[in-house]
């Protein structure tokens, strides 16, 4: 009289990743008569729709229908083996939404997917409401399914800046080198600088907030410097920092492929480094990279680097200031770290290190410090040190990573 079937149902996605899901159909014999001749057929009620699913936005809003477009559906009960007056009460949710000699109900969709799914039940009677005997009913399921997004990457070469004073206090000349490079990723998408109303989608802008210091002036690249057009935003030196340290908050707003807008914050923080009068300067390194992110398409292979696909390395600098000789040692993530220090470059205060790209997509970023020592001192703790972070991204990813290329 009774039976339920069980059905397993594993799905696949573009990364070959595999999840499964189980659900349960239960079947029940509706037993008109006891058996033997001149007995009736049993009486049944079947639930149809023009749409069970419904799609919505990333932000969970405007759903359509996956046939139709609409946000409305058509559902029909069908009968069959009855007599005389029916009646269809329309249930979602187990709350009432109709009752009468329609069999067909018009279904709007939940406005917001965190409403979703509904559950959808007729209740069929004879012979009008009075009595309400059920002779028969059926229910199913409408459901919500959401768009996904890609992973939102911000890319600032920049977020942390020591500047160096002299005796003579304040000077335009200690900023040298105190601004950042901002790029924005939705996916593997470098989005473009946008900050004229109404914005274009797949844009993103920025506003930048400081108390004790004056914020550099920001421009866009235009292709000649390094930057990709249109796409890099360069702020330039600060100035008149009134503090021993100070942070700026740049607010950046993403306004992603499909015109959805979401906010990100990035700090960058300065502070004085202030020698004696007659003090020397201080020692300090820079660690650069030729790029800090590693684009992969959706199968996370065929790694992307400065347009060159596939790409083999990446190619890092280390500059020093105010060393008699500086020494250089290379350690971190994905390299072989260097045991010793060495010479720099020709014997120049820059060394320079090449990262080989991984073939394949990692979520986890990549950390590289140089440590810098005078060659008498190739023995002993580094005097100055720097490292940054080179992430990776593929299209279709879902987390938000957050990048500090200067930590």
């Amino acid at each position: 009289d009774s039976a339920s079937i069980e059905f397993t149902i594993t799905a696949r996605d573009s990364e070959g990743k595999e999840r499964i899901f189980t659900r349960k159909q239960s079947l029940a014999k509706s037993n008109q008569c006891a058996e033997g001749s001149a007995g009736s057929d049993g009486r049944t009620v079947t639930l149809s729709a023009g749409d069970q699913i419904f799609e919505y936005a990333t932000n969970g809003a405007d759903p359509k229908g996956k046939n139709s477009g609409d946000n409305q559906t058509t559902i029909t009960a069908t009968a069959l083996n009855t007599t005389g007056t029916l009646i269809y009460k329309f249930t979602v949710d187990d709350s009432t939404v109709q009752s009468g000699s329609s069999n067909t109900y018009d279904y709007t969709a939940q406005t917001d997917i965190a409403n979703m799914p509904d559950k959808i039940e007729v209740e069929l009677r004879e012979g009008g409401d009075s009595p309400p005997n059920v002779v028969a009913r059926d229910q199913f399921t409408i459901f919500g399914v959401q768009q996904g997004t890609d992973a939102v990457t911000i890319a600032m070469d920049n977020e942390a800046h020591t500047v160096s004073t002299n005796s003579t206090g304040d000077s335009p000349d200690i900023y040298v080198g105190s601004g950042t490079n901002i790029d924005v990723f939705e996916g593997a998408t470098h989005l473009s600088y946008d900050n004229s109303p109404t914005y274009d989608n797949s844009s993103y802008r920025i506003s930048a907030t400081s108390s004790d210091i004056t914020i550099g002036s920001a421009s866009t690249s235009d292709g000649t410097d390094g930057g990709t057009s249109g796409k890099t935003r360069i702020v330039g030196d600060h100035s008149s920092m009134s503090g021993a340290d100070d942070k700026i908050i740049y607010s950046i707003t993403v306004k992603r492929a499909d015109s959805t807008e979401q906010t990100f914050t990035r700090t960058q923080s300065i502070s004085k480094s202030a020698d004696g009068e007659a003090g020397a300067d201080a020692k300090t390194v820079r660690l650069t990279a030729a790029d800090y992110v590693i684009e992969y398409d959706q199968s996370g292979k065929n790694p992307n680097v400065s347009g060159d696909s596939p790409s083999e390395e990446i190619v890092l600098t280390a500059t020093a200031q105010n060393f008699t000789d500086p020494y250089f040692k290379f350690t971190g993530d994905g390299i072989t770290d260097e045991t010793s220090y060495t010479n720099g470059t020709s014997g120049t205060d820059a060394d320079t290190f090449t990262f080989s790209v991984p073939a394949d997509y990692s979520s986890t970023p990549k950390v590289i410090r140089v440590d810098v020592v005078e060659a008498a001192d190739a023995t002993n703790p580094p005097i100055a040190f720097d490292s940054i972070t080179i992430a990776s991204v593929n299209e279709g990813s879902g987390a938000i990573f957050v990048q500090l290329t200067n930590d």
